[in-house]
């Protein structure tokens, strides 16, 4: 028998959610209740008979009918939703959850996340003009502040008491307020600034006026709760920064004069503001393109991504503040509940332009070929002749790694196909290769 013999009942129970009703047969009942009294006559023992020869009359009297049927019942659950999956040609996103069960006669209820749809609209239409990009006078004057303030020159301060912008080092232990150690460092350093809040709020505030030799033990207010920590001042120095001229270029580099310097780090900035404008423009496309498509999914598929947001926070707050989420829920006094709400906007953004992408890959045919791949490869610096080839090898054999390098490809692709169109130098039919001159102009 398969799923022509059940009688299934489908109808909508939320967004890309199906609620399937699906009532089995009696004819097909027995036979999976047989099948379990001759899987118990082999698997246990039954007076006066040897294993599995105990007639079926004998395991419903020992056992009971309605025991038999709820275990043919849960052994029919899989099979059966596969046979209406099959039958009905859905596509299941994740896991279908069993959401209610009749045994007499048998019926199961499944609730069935479908696959998100998405309706692009006319994105080939789409088009938004490129940003200019520029590099201004005030850009060029910082970076050069930086690299002076980098090539400070550093004096021992002497029998002085610590300022704003001396240079410390110091050694410093902090402890929890149940006495763990969470920070044991000899050689630390920083240019004192008592309003900066690092490592803590507060913490350079307490290393003004001491001089090299002193210690002392302060407490703050964290995240966690109290903390403290002993400081012992090693090394204090004065900084003087040297002007902006041919000397400074000299050096920061192999650079002749201050000229030299300008128009290298001018070449820099233009580089670096032009990732920044691609970035924004293909953020621009996106979302002019989210605003005309049509994008539904089920509730299991955002709850996913929240899934993925929290794993994230829990990552950063165990990294930067050192304590666990559930400390963190804590200290925030909100809910997991109230903090996952917090995070679903974002969740919704992030799946929103995730489907809508990969929307637009299957549309323009999109799609990275081992040869790409291996030309990636072979364009890494991995080191020459035969220990480049080991680490290649090595990449080449690690599955997680080159699923990232795929999908870094795949996304390079894409993006690249969007702003081709966004411009109006997509090629006109779909899978076409977008022209390589296009391609490469970038912003």
């Amino acid at each position: 028998m398969g799923a022509s013999d059940l009688t299934v009942k489908a109808e909508p129970s939320g967004t890309r959610q199906l609620r399937l009703t699906v009532d089995v047969p009696e004819e097909r009942v027995q036979q999976a209740m047989r099948k379990v009294a001759r899987r118990l006559a082999r698997e246990r023992h039954i007076a006066g008979f040897r294993k599995g020869k105990a007639p079926y009359a004998i395991i419903v009297q020992r056992y009971g009918e309605e025991a038999i049927r709820e275990m043919a019942a849960e052994e029919l659950v899989d099979p059966v939703y596969r046979e209406v999956i099959e039958s009905e040609g859905l596509g299941p996103y994740g896991a279908t959850s069993l959401e209610d069960m009749e045994l007499n006669p048998l019926r199961f209820v499944y609730e069935v996340p479908l696959m998100p749809s998405v309706e692009l609209g006319d994105y080939r239409a789409l088009r938004i003009k490129p940003p200019k990009v520029k590099v201004t006078r005030k850009e060029v004057q910082e970076v050069l502040e930086a690299l002076r303030e980098e090539h400070a020159i550093l004096e021992p301060a002497g029998d002085r008491p610590a300022k704003k912008g001396d240079r410390v080092r110091f050694s410093v232990v902090g402890r929890r307020e149940n006495g763990e150690v969470f920070i044991d460092d000899d050689e630390a350093e920083l240019l004192l600034d008592p309003d900066e809040a690092f490592p803590y709020p507060g913490f350079q505030r307490e290393l003004v006026g001491m001089e090299e030799g002193d210690e002392r033990t302060f407490q703050l207010d964290a995240p966690s709760g109290k903390v403290e920590f002993t400081v012992r001042l090693v090394e204090l120095f004065d900084r003087f920064v040297p002007n902006i001229d041919d000397d400074l270029a000299r050096t920061v580099g192999h650079f002749n004069s201050l000229k030299e310097l300008e128009e290298d780090i001018r070449a820099y900035l233009r580089e670096q503001n032009e990732a920044e404008a691609q970035r924004t423009y293909v953020d621009k496309i996106v979302d002019a393109l989210l605003k005309g498509a049509r994008i539904e999914y089920p509730q299991v598929a955002l709850d996913d991504e929240i899934d993925d947001l929290m794993e994230d926070l829990e990552e950063h707050v165990q990294k930067e503040l050192h304590i666990s989420l559930e400390d963190y829920i804590k200290l925030t006094k909100k809910s997991e509940e109230e903090l996952r709400a917090e995070l679903r906007p974002r969740a919704e953004e992030n799946l929103r332009r995730a489907l809508l992408l990969a929307e637009v890959a299957v549309a323009e045919g999109i799609r990275v070929t081992d040869e790409e791949v291996e030309s990636y490869l072979q364009s890494i610096d991995l080191g020459e002749g035969e220990e480049g080839e080991k680490r290649r090898r090595q990449i080449k054999n690690d599955k997680e790694v080159m699923d990232v390098i795929r999908s870094k490809l795949f996304g390079d692709k894409v993006t690249r196909r969007l702003v081709a169109i966004a411009r109006g130098e997509a090629a006109q039919e779909k899978g076409e290769e977008v022209d390589d001159e296009a391609e490469q102009d970038g912003v």
